[in-house]
């Protein structure tokens, strides 16, 4: 059994098999960054939209540890 982290990322590698995709998961949209708002990253407001978000170098997918 499967619980917290490990969890999410199960569900969301199942979600890919479903054909589900994160903007479907989601219920608040302001959590969602368009592509275009990466190219203003440095002047985003203050702890918007998450801090992983802030930290992911613009054309990449999740910033690295």
């Amino acid at each position: 059994m499967l619980d917290g982290f490990a969890a999410r990322v199960m569900l969301h590698e199942i979600d890919h098999l479903d054909g589900i995709l994160f903007p479907e998961r989601i219920d608040e949209t302001t959590l969602m960054v368009p592509n275009i708002s990466m190219e203003t990253q440095s002047r985003w407001p203050e702890n918007w939209p998450t801090i992983n978000a802030r930290m992911t170098p613009p054309g990449m997918i999740s910033a690295e540890r």
